[in-house]
């Protein structure tokens, strides 16, 4: 549990040194966006859980919703790449939040995705992991520390899996798995604070 956000984050960088060759570190990193599109707009929209992200990562399909919402638009741009099977994203998001309360959150984060699977000739796939700052308009009933304290600005850590048809690989249904925390209490004691499991669509563009 201690070290789970970490390794999550880490996991896409981990298959991309696997499957990266034998080349030289030097000649694989790559801080241009080489490949078109460089753009690309996500719509999506899912429930809250009461289950922690250990939870819902170790059975996604056993995960049990609650009565909050999630509206969501982020717009990212592709900042570089590592080897041939991982790029970097840039990310700003703006989620809405309704339920048993209504508040705006905003979003920034750097993701790593993992691209170009054996398989993408039958359904492209991406994989990414994304971290960075997370501030809501209001503090939110559903998290608090031990002590009842509840804090605007958080950490976000989010997880997508991506699915596109060949024919037409710039429009591709999102899953993403929406977290917030304190980073194990790091920030004024706060730890799992709220998940949302949502669906989308991306379009790149």
């Amino acid at each position: 549990m201690v070290r789970l956000h970490m390794r999550v984050a880490m996991a896409s960088l981990v298959v991309a040194l696997s499957v990266s060759g034998t080349s030289r570190a030097a000649d694989l990193w790559d801080w241009r966006a080489a490949e078109d599109p460089k753009w690309s707009i996500a719509v999506f929209g899912g429930e809250g859980t009461d289950d922690s992200f250990s939870d819902i990562v170790g059975d996604l399909f056993r995960v049990d919703g609650n009565t909050e919402r999630l509206l969501a638009v982020a717009l990212r741009r592709r900042i570089g790449g590592y080897g041939d099977h991982m790029w970097f994203e840039l990310e700003g998001m703006f989620g809405h939040h309704y339920g048993s309360q209504r508040y705006g959150e905003f979003g920034v984060a750097l993701y790593a995705r993992v691209h170009d699977f054996p398989w993408d000739d039958y359904v492209v796939t991406t994989m990414a992991a994304g971290l960075g700052p997370s501030i809501t308009t209001r503090q939110s009933e559903l998290e608090f520390n031990k002590t009842g304290i509840r804090q605007k600005t958080l950490n976000q850590l989010n997880l997508e899996l991506t699915l596109a048809l060949p024919e037409y690989p710039n429009y591709a249904l999102l899953g993403r798995l929406q977290h917030r925390s304190g980073i194990f209490g790091t920030i004024n004691g706060v730890d799992d604070a709220s998940n949302f499991v949502s669906l989308g669509l991306v379009v790149s563009f």
